[in-house]
């Protein structure tokens, strides 16, 4: 099994360690205040998505809210982090700051985070709009 993975890392196919973060890289992201108020929000939205757990009637309404709670659930981790590494590097611990860093990163992907580009506060397109 090590010599498979040498030898993938020898090809380029598996890099030994992703790039290290930065405390720098806070300020590609949005400014605190902001943070805080998505962050705040996706938990409110978040907990309206479990009170309409009450109301499953069938195994394809269970699956749909089921699918949208994870998907909200994600979307708070990601907010909640990235307001946790603004307020531990305010309170200089440096190294709770990077690790909540290293998680946006492993799950928004590294282009989005090398770009800074947080992921909406919740999936706004999947709301049905009533009238014209």
């Amino acid at each position: 099994m090590n010599g498979l993975l040498l030898a993938l890392m020898m090809a380029g196919a598996v890099s030994p360690r992703p790039p290290d973060v930065s405390l720098d890289d806070l300020e590609r992201f949005p400014p605190a205040a902001l943070v805080s108020r998505t962050a705040d929000f996706t938990g409110k939205h978040k907990y309206w998505l479990e009170e309409r757990k009450k109301f499953w009637m069938n195994n394809e309404e269970r699956d749909y809210w089921e699918a949208r709670c994870q998907d909200q659930y994600w979307r708070w981790d990601v907010w909640t982090d990235l307001r946790l590494a603004q307020q531990y590097a305010a309170q200089g611990s440096l190294d709770e700051a990077l690790q909540r860093l290293r998680f946006i990163r492993n799950n928004i992907g590294a282009d989005a985070y090398d770009q800074g580009a947080m992921p909406p506060c919740c999936a706004i397109w999947l709301f049905e709009r009533e009238g014209p």
